[in-house]
């Protein structure tokens, strides 16, 4: 089929030896590749972990904005803020999504995925000084709205196509990325217990600032994961 003369093709261009390349002149063979599941040589699972992480990180600001509504709460007092967070971290990420859908064939998947990345990192790292500093309580609660939106929106761009990436590699991969999407609520949880454990919060202050610490730490670890992916 067409496939396999491509295939074929692009093995007899290369400048190739006969031990590397033994099979370009058989069709069977090429087929054979093409249509199993082998994956490079990788002795250390190099390949399995990042898309482990990257399957971690494409739910990790919005299980760190849910872990951090009694934060929000302390500095916006007054603010329905589970509403608020509900709405935010589905709205936008929607929106993304969508945005993708109609425009991402003309972008480069992998520019958008990294810029992505990097835009959700910055933001995940902003967000808690932003709340924590501004003291004016009504222009922190648009700028918090404001923030959390971008976040979301970001997030949105890297799910749909950090999505379609992983789709083009072979099924280990796929079943790697879709593993750290589960893993990421856990990881998240687990760095949230261990905030509350290292700063313990005092509910009767209005603004505890071991929430603030705590905050910081996983929105931390946060946004070191999602730069380094």
């Amino acid at each position: 089929n067409n496939m396999e003369k491509e295939a074929v093709n692009f093995s007899e261009s290369l400048n190739t030896n006969d031990e590397t390349h033994e099979f370009k002149n058989d069709p069977e063979r090429v087929s054979k590749v093409i249509d199993s599941d082998e994956i490079p040589a990788d002795s250390l699972k190099f390949n399995y972990f990042l898309f482990l992480l990257m399957g971690i990180v494409l739910v990790l600001p919005l299980n760190s904005l849910i872990q951090a509504i009694s934060f929000f709460e302390s500095n916006l007092p007054g603010r329905d803020i589970e509403f608020i967070v509900g709405t935010l971290t589905n709205g936008p990420v929607f929106l993304g999504q969508v945005m993708m859908l109609l425009i991402g064939k003309c972008l480069n998947t992998k520019m958008t995925i990294v810029l992505s990345l990097y835009g959700m990192s910055v933001m995940s790292f902003a967000i808690p000084f932003i709340t924590e500093y501004i003291n004016n309580t009504d222009a922190l609660f648009y700028i918090v709205l404001a923030s959390i939106f971008i976040f979301c929106l970001f997030t949105g761009f890297y799910q749909s196509s950090g999505r379609g990436f992983n789709a083009i590699f072979p099924k280990t991969m796929v079943a790697s990325f879709s593993n750290g999407t589960g893993l990421s609520g856990i990881l998240v949880g687990v760095l949230r217990a261990m905030a509350l454990g290292v700063f313990p919060v005092d509910e009767t202050l209005p603004r505890d600032p071991n929430m603030f610490a705590g905050t910081k730490l996983y929105f931390g670890i946060s946004a070191g994961l999602l730069f380094v992916c």
